[in-house]
Parts: structure tokens; sequence; C-alpha cells
């Protein structure tokens, strides 16, 4: 995450999901559409964090591996990232 005044933004890296999580989670036309390789291989985002904590404590961000998708949630990693303060990072936070 990097913080510029009062906007706190993160990148997810691009991500590969096997077949079986692939096909449960998305159509082909979608996946035809909206993957890098027209199959499994989906890009990264850009989120805006200050923004998305703005809408409440329901709404998050998913993480993915190759396995699994775990959504976590935007207050926290919103309160995470207030503790750090320039040349002094925050410690690393397990989400």
């Amino acid at each position: 995450m990097i913080r510029v005044g009062d906007v706190t933004l993160t990148r997810t890296k691009d991500y590969k999901l096997s077949p079986g999580l692939n096909r449960k989670q998305s159509v082909e036309s979608a996946r035809k559409k909206n993957t890098l390789d027209g199959d499994r291989h989906w890009p990264g985002h850009t989120y805006d964090v200050s923004e998305l904590a703005s809408r409440g404590d329901t709404v998050g961000i998913d993480l993915t591996c190759r396995h699994d998708v775990r959504t976590v949630r935007a207050t926290t990693m919103l309160a995470a990232s207030l503790q750090a303060r320039p040349g002094h990072p925050a410690r690393p936070t397990l989400l």
C-alpha cells in the first residue's frame, strides 16, 4: 500500500486460477474478455482503499491465489496503513 495525503492505494498482482476455481468464479465469455490469456490468467487491479473503506465495514478487496480467494475488509487495510509515518514504515501486517 502507498499513502498519498489522505488517499491510500493498493495494487493486487496478476494471478492465475486453478481450472476448477476458474470455472467456479467466472463464465467463459467473461474469461475471454477480461483475462490476459483468454482463460485463467487474470490481471491485477489498483484500489483506492480510502474510498472503499468509506463505503462501510462490509466492503473489501479480494486477495487471490491459485486455489483460494479471500476478502480483506478495506477498513482493516486502512487502519493498518494509518500507523505508517514518512520515514518510519509500519510493520508488515498479515492480511
